[in-house]
């Protein structure tokens, strides 16, 4: 009797139902996959969809790295002590 797999953990799609292209129509501002990865996830492995995950999830960082905000204002500059 051949040795049983075992299951492998199904990997859930990434959409969080906010479904709008960014302002250059490249990904989802939801998320994060261009429109062919969307189209193209119900038909892939779960090893090509772990590994979408990964660019999606540099994608999102690149992302929130841009607009993260200078938490450094004028006023909370420290002088230097004479």
């Amino acid at each position: 009797m051949p040795a049983l797999k075992p299951p492998m953990k199904n990997v859930t799609s990434p959409c969080i139902d906010v479904c709008k292209m960014d302002s250059n129509k490249e990904f989802c501002l939801g998320c994060h996959r261009t429109i062919p990865e969307i189209r193209d996830w119900k038909n892939m492995s779960e090893t090509d969809r772990r590994t979408l995950l990964n660019k999606v999830a540099a994608r999102q960082k690149a992302r929130d790295a841009l607009n993260t905000p200078n938490l450094t204002t004028q006023s909370q500059k420290v002088d230097p002590a004479p």
